[in-house]
């Protein structure tokens, strides 16, 4: 089932244009990430999904409902932290708690659960303003679960926790979206945990998807560079092997994913053809590399040249 279905959806601030004609899903139990450079147009995405603005066109359907004409029913299948989490100072953690409890008619059980996963303890009975960034983290994680949400929209969620807090927060969201098929979009700068965590990356650019990879395509291949004073000559050859994946040149050092096991077969033909390099690296597949190759960053160590 499709928790989230977006389709064509586009938005002008004045004439500017910020999402051109963006299309993704995202299914029960999946966890996306959304990925791009300041700019790209990845908050303003998930501002459109929480109704927080209105957009010029396309359609955003949650869990079925369509978000303009079943505005309340479809945003009762979601919560969010869009960019910092806001809070009534001078009322402590569990007013906060309590507030969103009594708004939502959620249970006890429910509330008693989220209390003991967002681990604050006495510190809920404090005021907010007494709080670290990373307990805020916390209380708004909890708030934005209490519901019982099919969708959770998170914008960089792990400012402010230390390691153990990340880690924590990760292990919890994957269970979470395991056990109860809770979906998950993500907008986040690191990539590193964007790795560990999604099932699968959008990837946007100047308000266009520009590339979606499930998490195991990422891994599913090998990537090298290497340095040569033939980069356009070997780029000919690259493009007309089968077992190339995808290649980029950036002046002398050329960048290359190609299928597993296959780097024998490609020096051989490159060797064939006369075409020398040198520094051969291999650069393990992450999501950080990912992210170089589709933003046009250099991928090799800045040493090659």
């Amino acid at each position: 089932m499709k928790i989230l279905e977006i389709e064509g959806l586009t938005k002008y601030y004045g004439s500017t244009r910020v999402l051109n004609n963006i299309s993704f899903n995202i299914e029960d139990g999946e966890i996306v990430g959304l990925v791009g450079p300041n700019g790209a147009g990845k908050t303003t995405t998930i501002k459109a999904i929480a109704s927080l603005i209105f957009y010029n066109a396309g359609t955003i359907n949650i869990c079925g409902y369509n978000l303009a004409k079943e505005r309340e029913k479809a945003l009762a299948k979601i919560s969010s932290i869009i960019e910092s989490p806001a809070f009534y100072g001078n009322l402590s953690g569990i007013e906060h708690l309590n507030f969103i409890k009594d708004l939502r008619k959620v249970s006890k059980t429910s509330l008693d659960n989220i209390i003991e996963f967002i681990e604050l303890k006495d510190a809920l009975k404090k005021k907010v303003r007494k709080y670290s960034l990373g307990m805020k983290q916390r209380l708004a994680l909890g708030m934005a679960l209490l519901s019982g949400p099919k969708l959770l929209i998170l914008d960089e969620p792990t400012n402010g926790l230390d390691p153990s807090g990340i880690l924590d927060l990760r292990e919890f969201l994957i269970k979470t979206a395991r056990e109860q098929k809770l979906s998950i979009l993500i907008s986040s700068h690191n990539l590193e945990e964007l790795d560990k965590l999604c099932d699968r990356t959008v990837f946007i650019k100047k308000g266009e998807i520009i590339s979606e990879l499930k998490h195991e395509e990422v891994l599913d291949y090998e990537e090298y560079c290497f340095a040569t004073d033939k980069a356009d000559a070997i780029g000919d050859v690259l493009s007309k092997l089968p077992y190339v994946i995808h290649h980029s040149i950036n002046t002398n050092v050329v960048y290359v994913q190609i299928a597993k096991n296959q780097l024998g077969e490609l020096i051989t033909v490159l060797l064939q053809n006369n075409m020398k390099f040198t520094n051969l690296q291999f650069v393990k597949a992450t999501m950080e590399h990912k992210y170089k190759e589709l933003y046009s960053e250099v991928l090799c160590n800045e040493r090659i040249s």
